[in-house]
């Protein structure tokens, strides 16, 4: 279960990660104080991610991507420019998928499946696997609005 102790917990551990995959429902509003990701017992405010993600045992090997698939998880403002994406590339986090806008649930499956498939392949980079995840659901008739297929935006190291 997605709680924020065991976040920080596996967060804070000497063992690092190359993936985090956090897929919650977020908020983006007008202060740091609404801006929030859900765990399942409780809020992880963006102020929150970004102590999180600057933890010691990070600061010599960083989070390779990091993946906020909640939605306008890439949104932000002047205050926060990319919005919780933002944050963790501040936080030195090398690369964030993050969303612009509200997601649908079934297309960011397929989107993800894709996009994770697609990094299996050592020759592909984040941007690459990106981009044929999208020609992925580009080929399912119920997915091609670009609604469906165009709201994630990799920020950060791109290779």
């Amino acid at each position: 279960t997605f709680k924020l102790p065991r976040v920080r917990q596996e967060i804070g551990q000497a063992l690092p990660y190359n993936v985090v995959h956090l897929a919650s429902h977020g908020v983006f509003g007008s202060s740091s104080d609404d801006s929030f990701i859900m765990a399942h017992d409780q809020i992880i405010t963006i102020d929150e991610l970004e102590v999180l993600l600057s933890s010691e045992n990070l600061k010599n090997d960083p989070i390779e991507l990091l993946t906020l698939s909640a939605c306008q998880t890439a949104e932000g403002d002047d205050r926060s420019p990319l919005g919780f994406s933002g944050i963790a590339i501040r936080a030195k986090v090398r690369s964030v998928l993050g969303s612009l806008w509200s997601v649908d649930d079934d297309a960011t499956l397929a989107f993800m499946e894709s996009f994770y498939r697609q990094l299996q392949d050592p020759d592909i980079s984040k941007a690459r696997a990106v981009q044929l995840a999208q020609q992925q659901l580009l080929k399912n008739h119920d997915y091609q609005h670009p609604y469906f297929w165009s709201p994630f935006l990799l920020i950060g190291n791109w290779l």
